[in-house]
């Protein structure tokens, strides 16, 4: 038995919108996930001291944590990239406080905040492409 299925301009109209909604999620989620990235990096910048100092943060001047940003560089019909962190350049001493060294205990912002903003965007993108 064959079956010859076409899509009528309702359908494809319909199928149309349900594609651009899908765009739209992604690009959303893009947004969403460089904007979270920042914030994250920033708190634990601000809250990840070392036991040596016994401070709450990394905060001397303020520099490490300011040049932590997030953007979308890229937005395309079925995907986009998003990016944190130190983007546009960084202090010379971030490297040592974020990977740590014999001496400084590292942060570990970067790979932390990837984790929990991987989760959270498997998360949103489920919970949208579900509910449209």
């Amino acid at each position: 038995m064959e079956m010859l299925f076409m899509a009528s301009g309702s359908m494809g109209d319909w199928f149309r919108s349900k594609l651009a909604d899908i765009e739209e999620i992604i690009h959303d989620t893009a947004d969403s996930a460089a904007s979270e990235g920042e914030t994250l990096v920033k708190t634990f910048v601000e809250n990840r001291g070392t036991a040596k100092s016994g401070k709450k943060g990394r905060i001397e001047t303020g520099a490490m944590r300011d040049a932590v940003s997030g953007k979308v560089t890229e937005k395309k019909i079925a995907s986009a990239t998003a990016e944190f962190g130190w983007i546009d350049g960084l202090p010379p001493y971030t490297k040592f406080q974020e990977l740590g060294t014999a001496t400084i205990e590292g942060m570990y912002t970067l790979a932390d905040a990837k984790d929990i903003v991987t989760a959270s965007v498997e998360e949103q993108l489920k919970r949208k492409l579900r509910d449209l």
